[in-house]
């Protein structure tokens, strides 16, 4: 077994906090709540307050911005919510758009852009409380290192309701792979990924130091145990 510490919460307090944040993320979400700040002339000034807005409404660790410049701002938002479980969306806003003269195919890629297919259990987001005490990561930046690392494993398909899902090129157990966490859960085969716990690498026992291992030499870090 890898070397422990003492950084972790214990399990009733991850449970306490994962409420505490899923009710301020419910009352924001659906008492629409309207965004006030000073505006400025520059884009980037003005997309820098919008972050601010979102990490002091749903929490710093619930954002992670991976773009920000003169000319667009890119941010994926994980929302945890009342029924236990935990989703994410990506945000992002262009200076200016312009569109391909396929209007169809780029309309589809941008409305399925803000779709994260990824479900996150309350064990999960409860076991990443516990586990992340000391780290950098957040579970938004940890959430964004899966989005891109499971984007070559699927495809978007859409519904004759005009409803976004996402269909994997393979379905089991998965194991996702960084230097400091081992993401185990399902991949179906035409609903959100499944998250069910997270394990950091120096609380691995034997066996899953090897499925940690494992996954690390795929490409991507992510490892599929086909059913």
């Amino acid at each position: 077994m890898m070397g422990k510490d003492n950084n972790f919460f214990d399990s009733s307090l991850a449970r306490g906090v994962r409420r505490f944040k899923s009710n301020s993320h419910k009352q924001h979400i659906f008492g629409n709540e309207e965004i006030k700040f000073n505006r400025v002339k520059s884009f980037e000034g003005n997309a820098r307050r919008v972050v601010q807005h979102y990490q002091e409404t749903f929490g710093a660790d619930c954002v992670h911005v991976y773009r920000l410049n003169s000319k667009v701002v890119s941010m994926l938002n994980v929302f945890h919510m009342p029924d236990g479980f935990s989703m994410a969306l990506i945000h992002e806003v262009y200076k200016k758009k312009v569109y391909s003269g396929q209007a169809d195919q780029q309309d589809l890629k941008d409305r399925f852009t803000n779709y994260v297919p990824i479900f996150m259990t309350a064990h999960f987001v409860e076991r990443f409380i516990q586990s992340s005490v000391g780290s950098r990561k957040t579970i938004a930046s940890l959430t964004y290192d899966l989005w891109r690392a499971i984007q070559t494993e699927m495809y978007a398909a859409v519904t004759g309701a005009d409803e976004m899902y996402p269909v994997w090129n393979r379905t089991g157990e998965f194991a996702f792979a960084t230097p400091e966490f081992l993401v185990l859960g399902k991949m179906p085969l035409d609903e959100d990924l499944v998250c069910q716990t997270v394990i950091r690498v120096d609380r691995l026992e034997s066996a899953k130091v090897r499925l940690w291992e494992l996954a690390r030499q795929q490409p991507n870090a992510v490892l599929v145990k086909q059913a």
